[in-house]
């Protein structure tokens, strides 16, 4: 609360007392406190949605706290547009909301951008596989009766449980799950915040019928940069897919800090380069907070006088796959899919002459 200096602090009724403890912890400055109630239901609306005023300039709608070890608060605009044209939220999306809040994926990816576009969310909490299975299955079976659920975002460790928790079910429940999560149904099936493992994204299209989870890449300060399409064949194993629209990305090679520019992707040998991915675009955070020494490390100066690239930590190859990138999914879903490796400072392995990708021992360890 001293950090971001916030002047309002909200609370529903269960944490009342907790937010009162916070204000009596001797903070540089109360913020006036607001207790409401829970809200049990939202609303549902088939109206048109204009999105007119999230196209503007943004002056910075949300404060996030990172993950990492310095906890350092992020200053970002809304980076919902991008989302919008990419995955296509819409008023007909009901979204089934498993997520913590305090991540980006809970907030921005389930919460901001399908409030934006008119979509439902259910909220499920706590998290329990039995109570998702019998969710999803609710609109098909014949004691039942729901709106089917149209967009699923999780993390790989929810599907696994779900897969792991699914023989346990009644043959009737498993029945009409597997109708719940088929492609005519469950319109998109989202994975993220950690990689992939091939086993369970196959697993999970065995169950549905076809189903292909989409991967996608993010982080506190940049929300959503890089997916794959909403074509099957745009969602190719081991990779994340195009930047999204309105993000630029590039490659810096890590070795010689140059730009890997398209079609340098191979070196002498043959072998894949490795590069930094930067970013750069109307999505990406603008500092962070109240912290200028942080930001300037963390942006580089551009060589065509447009804005600095953020530096993301995080190491990708890029390659043409021969069946995807044909922009079926949209304009911005074309040409060579970015691979990640794992993060410059831990995932890296360096072995033998040869640089390895810890991310890439994990997902051939998964698949024994």
């Amino acid at each position: 609360m001293d950090n971001s200096q916030a002047k309002v602090l909200v609370a529903t009724e269960k944490y009342a007392a907790k937010a009162h403890d916070i204000l009596k912890a001797g903070l540089e400055r109360e913020p006036i406190l607001e207790v409401k109630e829970k809200i049990k239901m939202g609303a549902n609306s088939s109206d048109q949605v204009s999105l007119q005023d999230i196209v503007q300039e943004s002056r910075g709608g949300m404060m996030l706290y990172t993950s990492g070890t310095t906890n350092r608060p992020v200053r970002i605009p809304y980076p919902a547009a991008s989302l919008l044209e990419a995955w296509k939220y819409s008023p007909e999306d009901r979204l089934l909301h498993l997520l913590p809040l305090h991540h980006i994926h809970g907030t921005v990816n389930a919460i901001v951008t399908p409030i934006l576009a008119g979509s439902s969310i259910e909220f499920m909490f706590p998290f329990n596989t039995d109570a998702v299975w019998k969710r999803l299955a609710a609109p098909f079976s014949p004691t039942f009766s729901a709106s089917k659920i149209t967009f699923l975002t999780a993390v790989p460790t929810i599907y696994n449980r779900l897969l792991s928790s699914f023989p346990g079910l009644s043959p009737e429940v498993q029945e009409a799950a597997k109708k719940g999560i088929a492609p005519e149904n469950l319109r998109l099936n989202i994975s993220g915040s950690a990689a992939l493992p091939t086993p369970t994204k196959q697993a999970w299209q065995d169950l549905s019928n076809g189903n292909v989870l989409l991967e996608r890449f993010g982080m506190t300060e940049v929300g959503m940069a890089i997916s794959c399409g909403l074509d099957f064949a745009d969602r190719v194993d081991g990779s994340v897919g195009w930047a999204l629209p309105s993000v630029e990305a590039r490659l810096v090679d890590t070795e010689t800090n140059e730009v890997i520019q398209p079609g340098e992707e191979y070196d002498a040998n043959g072998r894949e380069r490795e590069g930094e991915i930067q970013l750069r675009g109307p999505t990406i955070f603008r500092e962070y907070w109240a912290n200028e020494k942080a930001t300037k490390e963390a942006f580089v100066d551009s060589d065509d006088g447009k804005s600095k690239w953020f530096k993301t930590g995080d190491v990708a190859t890029r390659r043409v796959v021969e069946h995807a990138g044909k922009g079926t999914s949209g304009d911005w879903a074309q040409g060579p899919m970015y691979f990640i490796q794992g993060r410059l400072s831990v995932d890296i392995i360096k072995t033998g002459g040869e640089k390895v990708s810890a991310l890439e021992v994990e997902r051939e360890l998964l698949s024994l």
